[in-house]
């Protein structure tokens, strides 16, 4: 999509927002949140818990009587059905007690967050500030490495984030790997090779080695 035709795609949806709720605030310029109080979150745990995951550019930001929203501009999928090149509406609370957070338009940022219907066509996903949600550019080697491993499924279709099909393996790799005491399942996980990932009842990593990978 060129950007011409996200800009027609940007002045459509202030249109239908602004016909559809009298009361919408643009908000292009996000303040300062203020604190809230959340369990630490890792990428593996915010991951588990979510039904999407992905990459976005926040384009346009507004706000409805208690919540924020944002158009945004997908640009890597780890999980869900919402593609790249394919635009969302970010929803979060409009209170920065209640956790709702707040994103810069026009920075890449990673998201964890629910699918919350959709609007004219376009789906809502709904974040907080709890979730493990920042901008891409601050992302670590193991959160990088994670998420490019991951296997992204679809209305029962399966590929690896880079595209790939999933690896073959003579066994599941749960059943050749060396036991976890610390973990409550494992996944076994064929993107990039045959490889089993260990996760507490929270969703955490368990029994990985320093570098972030399993034993």
């Amino acid at each position: 999509m060129t950007i011409s035709r996200w800009d027609q795609t940007r002045r459509w949806l202030e249109r239908a927002l602004l016909l559809t709720s009298p009361a919408v605030m643009l908000a292009l310029h996000p303040g300062v949140a203020e604190a809230c109080s959340c369990i630490a979150s890792t990428v593996e745990s915010s991951y588990n818990a979510s039904s999407d995951v992905i990459s976005a550019i926040p384009l346009l930001g507004y706000c409805t009587a208690s919540e924020q929203h944002y158009v945004a501009h997908v640009t890597g999928t780890f999980k869900g059905c919402a593609g790249p090149d394919q635009l969302v509406i970010l929803t979060t609370p409009g209170d920065s007690a209640a956790c709702g957070a707040e994103l810069e338009l026009g920075t890449e940022y990673l998201i964890n967050a629910d699918h919350a219907g959709s609007f004219f066509g376009v789906p809502k996903l709904s974040f907080n500030l709890c979730g493990y949600n920042l901008p891409t550019a601050d992302l670590s080697a193991h959160d990088q490495t994670f998420l490019d491993g991951r296997t992204v499924c679809c209305g029962g279709e399966c590929q690896c984030v880079d595209g790939t099909q999933p690896v073959l393996c003579f066994a599941n790799p749960c059943e050749v790997t060396a036991a976890c005491d610390e973990a409550a399942r494992c996944e076994a996980n064929y993107c990039g090779g045959c490889n089993a990932e260990f996760y507490d009842e929270a969703g955490y990593a368990v029994c990985q080695d320093e570098a972030g990978a399993p034993p």
